[in-house]
């Protein structure tokens, strides 16, 4: 059995679409619960029109999508999880490619399957996947393929992770933060069929918001926690990455500065070079 975690807050136009490829799959034995973090909108109304029993609505005050994760985490039934955002969209065989990792190895407790980012209509912009199925290292795969996993690829063992959390304080890159603490924790069994979209261009999409710097994962990240090689190589490039996006989008050089001066014992010279190198990228070579 597994329980399918959807947090919903203001998706009128996209948790349908997102249900129905959940009820659609081959893989039938689930819970879905869809955690209501306070919508505004029709959202709600939307789900209460679907009449499978397996759907369970939970409703709580508006917190954030870490803590609508976190209650359906403790809510859920069953040990094994499955997260689904509710603007994103899963093919007819993820649930039962997982189903199968799940019966098969015993010491598998974090699943991840192949995405890709989608628009919409349907489009797929890139994939995301390993070439071949099986154990990895979350940090060495990230590094290989840009991005690991996502939200709505993702599945794991709560039983096995018992302590394990979302952090609520956090507004961009909890998952992230997330993945990672089930990394340092446990190898990942990488699907390497892309069995999940996440579609980019979905309405209320908190990645297009500006987000106070004090509560990201980027800015509050504790380089001393870094245990090996492999997690350090990653974590400078997703530092340099964040950086370089900060200045594509124009968005505050305060920003970027703070990143750049709080981390820069731990980016070392790759440190400068990137600063530099994006900024007259991106600010001067555009003029």
């Amino acid at each position: 059995m597994i329980s399918v975690i959807i947090p919903l807050y203001n998706k009128e136009l996209s948790v349908k679409k997102a249900l129905e490829s959940v009820i659609n799959q081959r893989f039938k034995n689930i819970e879905i619960l869809v955690v209501n973090d306070g919508s505004t909108d029709n959202s709600v109304n939307v789900v209460k029109d679907f009449k499978d029993k397996r759907i369970r609505l939970v409703e709580k005050e508006n917190g954030g999508v870490s803590s609508a994760r976190n209650l359906g985490i403790n809510e859920a039934r069953y040990n094994w999880i499955a997260f689904l955002d509710a603007d994103d969209f899963w093919f007819e065989d993820h649930l039962f490619k997982a189903s199968e990792i799940i019966n098969k190895h015993d010491n598998v407790n974090v699943i991840s399957s192949g995405f890709a980012k989608a628009k919409k209509n349907g489009t797929i912009i890139k994939k995301f996947h390993v070439n071949k199925s099986g154990l990895y290292d979350f940090f060495v795969v990230s590094l290989e393929i840009g991005f690991a996993t996502h939200s709505s690829s993702i599945f794991f063992n709560k039983n096995k992770f018992h302590d394990l959390y979302f952090d609520e304080k956090l507004t961009k890159g909890e998952d992230t933060r997330f993945w990672e603490n089930l990394g340092k924790k446990d190898k990942f069994y990488f699907i390497s069929d892309v069995t999940a979209l996440y579609i980019e261009d979905a309405e209320n999409k908190a990645i297009y918001k500006h987000h106070d710097l004090d509560f990201t994962h980027i800015y509050t990240l504790d380089t001393d926690s870094i245990e090996n090689e492999s997690q350090k190589k990653y974590y400078k490039r997703l530092i340099s990455n964040t950086i370089f996006l900060i200045v594509r989008k124009e968005e505050k050089l305060n920003d970027i500065l703070k990143i750049y001066i709080k981390h820069f014992r731990f980016l070392g010279v790759i440190g400068p070079f990137n600063f530099i190198f994006h900024v007259f990228k991106n600010k001067i070579l555009k003029k």
